[in-house]
């Protein structure tokens, strides 16, 4: 999803879950390459299975608001797999619609990239990451 993130833009905010998770993202981000465009990654700092869908959602727009109005973001993703689906079913698309920008999840990424790399007959270097058996 964060490659996808820096296809798609120079600017991106990320909205995680909570303060613990941060630590983990950062790295994988830096690993990945893509930390240099990302503006922030803001927690909800909410008890996700606590919380009411409309109290998850409308944290997520203002954070996603505060990243695109103060810090220049063009773009904001759902730093968890399960975060926009918590919310329910349309979520990211009312999301990117009070946000006026691409708003990203990584269920829709990853599934959408392996029917690509599927239909297009694509597969991984097998001289980059050679079968075991080899």
């Amino acid at each position: 999803m964060y490659h996808m993130a820096y296809q798609l833009t120079d600017r991106f905010g990320v909205v995680v879950a909570n303060d613990k998770t941060m630590p983990e993202l950062v790295r994988k981000i830096k690993s990945m390459g893509c930390y240099d465009r990302m503006v922030s990654m803001i927690p909800l700092n909410l008890p996700i299975e606590e919380a009411y869908k409309d109290e998850i959602e409308n944290r997520f727009v203002e954070i996603g608001r505060c990243q695109i109005d103060e810090q220049g973001a063009n773009l904001i993703a759902a730093g968890h797999a399960t975060m926009l689906a918590t919310i329910g079913f349309g979520s990211r698309e009312r999301i990117e619609k009070k946000l006026g920008v691409p708003v990203l999840e990584p269920p829709g990424i990853g599934i959408k990239t392996l029917e690509a790399l599927v239909g297009l007959k694509l597969s991984h270097s097998k001289k980059a990451y050679p079968s075991p058996t080899e």
